[in-house]
């Protein structure tokens, strides 16, 4: 299914400031994780604090209140996927950086999957950090210095005249959006886990969980050029599909947050529920469609 040519390593001037830049990334980006984790939970542990452990992670009450002639809570929640997906973060871009300082193979498609699959989702997590307790302020600035910082290496590593994935095979382009958009799925289904409060579906949990473990597995599959890949990224796609058809049999609690707005957008009708089902595997299958169709042909000549 993929059509290789051999490739040379990429030693410029212009790849070692980007390994440089992926390193400064690397420091900045745990240092930066360190704070958000402070200031979105941790500080609020210790004296009478009460905490809770569930299936979503670690709850910490911060502050409660009468009105109404009702009692309201403000919990703060630590997910263990945010940390496994800020370690992750840092480590790929640690790995990046040295791989493309050592001008190592595939480095380059490393390094933009790295930036635009793993690190560049994660903004979600701190314009729902200023949501939450800044009221939203400072949410475009969040949104477009994380571009900005994704876009600086990525123009350092693009070729002029080249693709920026640096494969040498067929449709580099094609293979290098499937795995960032396996990437994203990975993270919805991540960030679905983070908010199962607020769906109660063990059905959609395990689904999330199925889609987290495929799309890492594709993403790890592209990268190594294995056609084993295409098949996990459609079915980490087909996984999270099962999120919002579980909407249809259970009921969705409200938290106060944008993501009710995200589930309203998206789960408001039979037709929503079918779009989001079915958007992400068709994005999917378009990108590997010249691979699927070769895979077919294989399949038909085998016989």
């Amino acid at each position: 299914m993929f059509h290789t040519r051999p490739g040379l390593p990429d030693s410029s001037a212009r790849t070692q400031v980007a390994a440089l830049s992926m390193a400064g990334l690397a420091i900045a980006y745990s240092l930066l994780s360190v704070f958000y984790f402070y200031e979105d939970f941790f500080k609020y542990l210790g004296g009478n604090s009460l905490m809770t452990t569930e299936r979503t992670g670690w709850h910490v009450l911060v502050d409660a209140w009468a009105a109404d002639g009702y009692y309201h809570y403000l919990w703060t929640i630590l997910s263990p996927w945010r940390i496994v997906g800020a370690a992750l973060a840092v480590a790929l871009l640690g790995v990046s950086a040295v791989s493309l300082w050592h001008s190592r193979p595939r480095a380059r498609t490393l390094s933009l999957i790295t930036l635009w699959g793993v690190l560049f989702p994660q903004v979600l997590w701190y314009t729902e950090f200023l949501v939450d307790w800044h009221q939203g302020q400072g949410l475009a600035e969040a949104v477009m210095l994380a571009f900005a910082v994704c876009a600086l290496p990525t123009w350092l590593l693009a070729r002029p005249g080249r693709p920026l994935a640096d494969w040498n095979c067929a449709h580099p382009s094609r293979l290098l959006g499937f795995a960032i958009v396996c990437g994203w799925i990975g993270f919805a289904a991540t960030e679905f886990m983070d908010h199962s409060y607020q769906l109660e579906s063990w059905t959609a949990y395990i689904g999330a969980l199925a889609a987290v473990v495929l799309a890492a597995l594709a993403t790890r599959g592209i990268y190594g050029l294995r056609s084993w890949g295409l098949l996990c990224g459609i079915g980490s796609a087909v996984a999270l599909a099962v999120i919002p058809l579980s909407v249809s049999w259970t009921s969705y609690v409200p938290s106060g947050g944008y993501i009710d707005g995200f589930q309203s957008a998206t789960t408001a009708t039979d037709v929503h529920i079918a779009l989001s089902m079915l958007i992400p595997a068709t994005v999917l299958w378009i990108l590997s469609a010249p691979f699927m169709h070769a895979f077919c042909r294989k399949l038909r000549t085998t016989r």
